[in-house]
């Protein structure tokens, strides 16, 4: 998901740059319909942005913490948290080796 929402500020941001450069002549409809259809993509990235921010710092973040801590019993006998762990993204996994090693 955040690669997809880099993608579309940077492509965003080529074109508006592309567009801005092209506007010291003078510029067409056309023109000033995709520097705003650009500039929508960019707000529209940014929300998803926010929104999956939200969404990892939500229950999602709290249920990968909780298999973190319960994933060494009080004997020091891990749990088999591999059906857990397979479900997270590579971010997630991070999170998730870190929090075991803390």
């Amino acid at each position: 998901g955040m690669l997809l929402v880099n993608l579309l500020l940077r492509a965003s941001h080529v074109a508006l740059r592309h567009s801005s450069a092209s506007r010291r002549s003078r510029q067409s409809a056309a023109q000033n319909a995709h520097t705003i259809a650009m500039e929508q993509s960019a707000q529209q990235a940014r929300s998803l942005q926010r929104c999956l921010l939200s969404t990892m710092m939500g229950r999602r973040l709290c249920r990968n913490f909780d298999w973190a801590l319960s994933s060494l019993d009080s004997n020091g006998m891990e749990d088999d948290v591999s059906s857990h762990v397979n479900k997270l993204t590579e971010l997630e996994r991070n999170m998730f080796v870190r929090g075991v090693e803390a």
